[in-house]
């Protein structure tokens, strides 16, 4: 009871520390796009087929169109449920960090998840949340069956594995792979404690792994039927295997150059820290790499403790990806769950270190990284209650909008134009009629912020391609296509986001407009194109 009456309070004090930002943020792409999506699936489209989500299987939008049903479209009924997620995740670390340390420093670990997660605020509805909460859960039940060797526990870890895959299936491998390793050292453990052979010791690794992997690849052959047999499982590979290298060249932000100038902690603005930001999960991956080694040096042993260590860290390492794509803050929060495990584990050590140099080395390394996580926690929780309270969200004012399905903080420099174009939009289309929302130049490859449109007006899009992504629409094939899904709704207005490029890259689809549509309106950069 006293363990239920904890996890309780804690997941109750989680909560109300993410609530404040349920409606303080303007994402109008990831969030605008996903939300769209689940508004589809609730109007009778099924995924690729009818509407591309690039990158991502269908599970998320399947949660959030069963939401919409019970609740009604909104934005807080998907941000409500984004910090329910999250929340789960900080539970994880604390539960998943008492395999690995004691409660106090497993409960460091959950803080400092729970601010550097909160410290990008914005509860968008990405399938990154779920697959993650899912990946620690997966992990945690990985662990007691380390610990406790019943067979149900690996059963659920690799359920909750393949649950993964139909989240994010990067992720569904990022979590199977360090999973199995375990899995691994684990027979190689019982075997040596048990004297049995090598081809025993093999048999037993087939065995378990055999286990693990089946519902992981259970999901993903299910998925895949149910792909084929509604007509969608080539748009789906193409979806998640080929467009996304072109999406993440255009997204990726490099890395900052390191800080190396330790006086620049005291400097106004923590530039020591926001420059190094970044670098904190590798360093934290790569410290707890080497107190591991010097673990297994000194134990001279393969314990239950280092087989669990060694599955976060791989976790962590093949969780580096995030920050590797991008350089934000939101790739930062999405890698940080098994780096604040580890950061908890350096306190703790059952071997005693006799070598000096190694126990210096030890005391040295956790020092350092105490160092950067005090650092990270500051200008987390700072960037937290300054988004969240001062209304300041990227050195721009926010204020509160109201829109038919709900209130959002928007930007000054854009609050004007998203208002004026949401009445555009609903004073001259009917409420079942289709809009199309995309770039004046289809070459540009820039993401478009008026994306949301779609769903603030409740209008779905017209082309089957409504994400604008990077690498995608500039295709003259996938212009083409949307050439004639244009012609076949007989769209009347098209809505088009200005960069001010040169006209003579103009494709298909871009002269298909121009002669076939004229000017209405301009509002801001959005060009609004009626029928010829």
């Amino acid at each position: 009871m006293k363990k239920i009456r904890l996890a309780l309070l804690l997941f109750i004090i989680c909560f109300l520390y993410f609530l404040p930002s349920h409606n303080k943020y303007w994402h109008p792409y990831d969030e605008g796009f996903m939300l769209e999506a689940a508004s589809m699936i609730n109007k009778g489209m099924f995924p690729y087929r009818d509407f591309f989500i690039l990158l991502y299987p269908p599970a998320q939008i399947y949660v959030l169109a069963l939401l919409f049903k019970i609740f009604g479209a909104y934005f807080a009924v998907a941000r409500f449920y984004t910090i329910l997620v999250e929340t789960l995740i900080c539970l994880l670390v604390f539960y998943i960090g008492k395999k690995v340390t004691s409660s106090k420093y497993a409960l460091l670990g959950m803080i400092l998840c729970l601010i550097v997660i909160s410290s990008y605020g914005r509860p968008i509805a990405v399938p990154t949340w779920p697959a993650i909460a899912l990946s620690l859960l997966s992990v945690l039940f990985l662990l007691n069956f380390f610990e406790k060797e019943r067979m149900g526990y690996l059963v659920f870890s690799g359920f909750f594995a393949g649950l993964v895959f139909i989240f994010r299936h990067d992720a569904g491998l990022w979590t199977t792979i360090p999973g199995a390793a375990g899995i691994w050292m684990h027979a190689i453990r019982k075997g040596k404690y048990g004297k049995s052979s090598a081809a025993e010791i093999a048999q037993e690794t087939v065995r378990l792994l055999s286990i693990y992997a089946a519902f992981a690849c259970f999901f993903i052959a299910a998925l895949g039927v149910w792909l084929y047999k509604n007509q969608a499982l080539n748009d789906a590979l193409r979806s998640l295997f080929m467009f996304p290298s072109e999406y993440i060249a255009k997204a990726a932000v490099p890395f900052p150059k390191f800080c190396f100038n330790p006086s620049m902690i005291f400097h106004r603005g923590s530039l020591f820290i926001k420059n190094n930001q970044f670098y904190v999960p590798i360093l934290t991956c790569a410290a707890s790499a080497i107190l591991l080694i010097i673990d297994i040096v000194s134990k001279k042993i393969l314990d239950k403790k280092i087989i669990s260590l060694t599955v976060i860290l791989l976790l962590g390492i093949l969780y580096l990806q995030q920050v590797m794509i991008r350089t934000d803050l939101p790739h930062l929060a999405s890698a940080f769950a098994p780096s604040a495990i580890l950061f908890a584990a350096m306190f703790t050590s059952e071997a005693p270190i006799k070598n000096m140099l190694l126990r210096t080395a030890r005391i040295s390394i956790v020092s350092v990284m105490s160092l950067f996580m005090a650092l990270l926690l500051y200008i987390a929780a700072e960037s937290y209650l300054k988004e969240t309270f001062v209304k300041a969200h990227i050195k721009r004012e926010i204020e509160p909008v109201h829109f038919d399905r709900g209130t959002l903080y928007v930007p000054d420099d854009g609050r004007d134009a998203i208002i004026s174009l949401v009445a555009f939009v609903k004073d001259h289309t009917k409420q079942n009629e289709k809009i199309y929302v995309g770039n004046m130049d289809h070459s540009v490859r820039e993401f478009n912020q008026y994306h949301v449109l779609y769903f603030l007006t409740g209008r779905m899009s017209a082309v089957k391609y409504y994400e604008l992504c990077a690498g995608l629409q500039s295709r003259f094939n996938i212009q083409e296509e949307m050439i004639e899904s244009l012609k076949r709704d007989k769209t009347r207005f098209v809505i088009l986001r200005s960069y001010g490029t040169d006209e003579s890259s103009l494709g298909p689809l871009d002269k298909f407009i121009r002669e076939n549509y004229k000017l209405s309106t301009i509002i801001d950069t959005a060009h609004i194109y009626v029928k010829k």
